[in-house]
């Protein structure tokens, strides 16, 4: 007979090594987090210096229909960003969220995971999620990536904020 204690560890760590929102808990509401001087000096390919997410769903909706995102990031003057000549200029971006599967923008515009969600805090995880803006001389705009590097994973963490602070950058 199998050993019930040893049955429950293993349950327990395949629980714990699970996406944290497999069970369908989207966040709504505004996220957001102003990085220090000396945290960007910390990490000096992190291209944002302040980012906003906001998730929302469509007035009117039910309760279980698409999650939407807005994305606002002032870009940071270090990594690809300053490479770019994107620092200090304001990205956004909109997307949507299918549950479970995750968040992404169309257009082959990059994708995120939640990877941790406790109502307060939420941290997310990309490899490539563009942000753009567009400019009066450049009909197309101009676009950038969260991702701190194309072939690794970026993870942010940002904290619940009034609602303000997702409509006012």
């Amino acid at each position: 007979m199998r050993n019930p204690r040893a049955l429950s560890i293993i349950f327990t760590s395949v629980m714990a090594a699970a996406p944290a929102l497999a069970n369908d808990i989207f966040p709504l509401g505004c996220f957001a987090r102003d990085y220090s001087t000396e945290h960007l000096s910390a990490h000096p390919s992190q291209v944002v210096e302040r980012l906003r997410l906001n998730f929302y769903q469509l007035e009117g909706s039910a309760p279980d229909s698409l999650l939407y995102f807005n994305v606002i990031a002032l870009m940071a003057d270090q990594g690809h960003a300053a490479q770019d000549g994107l620092g200090g200029n304001v990205m956004t971006e909109t997307g949507f969220c299918n549950r479970p599967s995750g968040c992404g923008v169309e257009a082959d515009g990059g994708t995120f995971e939640i990877t941790q969600f406790d109502g307060d805090m939420i941290e997310f995880t990309t490899s490539h999620l563009r942000v753009g803006m567009n400019r009066a001389d450049d009909y197309d705009g101009v676009y950038s990536s969260l991702g701190e590097t194309y072939d690794a994973e970026t993870t942010y963490r940002l904290y619940a904020a009034q609602p303000e602070a997702c409509s006012e950058f």
